[in-house]
């Protein structure tokens, strides 16, 4: 499991960029999405969605949206809506955990746009994450091991 926290960059929440990078339409999860606030004046706090893979990307494509803040659980599609959201949603304030796991227990990707200074990854696959690292070279990386 890896973590990586983008620096140095010029944008980081480009999440159809991100979300390209570690696979786009081959993705097999549904994405539980916290803590919403966009440059288009969507405010969901307290609150939370859940799309597909296919109908994120959509959102993604057909509308420039400039994610602030934000929390995106990739979760296999083999989880209900009322499994998921039998935990606690995740949110921005966790992001300094000592340890390094996604927030919702079924999550495999955690991606956390946080008040656009920076995106931060944590995967279960070391591909995924390294590919995020690539996107932004100068990311730095947290390698400690789940608890």
């Amino acid at each position: 499991m890896k973590r990586y926290v983008s620096q140095g960059e010029d944008s980081y929440t480009n999440m159809l960029k991100i979300i390209n990078t570690l696979g786009g339409k081959n993705l097999n999860y549904n994405w539980l999405i916290t803590e919403i606030e966009t440059n288009t004046g969507d405010y969901f706090y307290d609150n939370y969605i859940i799309l597909s893979n296919d109908e994120l990307l959509n959102k993604l494509e057909t509308k420039q949206i400039q994610w602030i803040w934000g929390v995106f659980s990739a979760i296999p599609k083999k989880y209900s809506k009322e499994e998921i959201l039998n935990y606690n949603l995740p949110d921005t304030e966790n992001i300094d955990k000592v340890v390094i796991k996604p927030q919702h227990p079924f999550a495999d990707i955690e991606i956390i746009a946080y008040d656009s200074t920076f995106v931060q990854i944590i995967s279960k696959d070391d591909e995924i994450a390294d590919a995020f690292h690539n996107l932004y070279p100068k990311s730095k990386t947290f390698l400690k091991e789940e608890k």
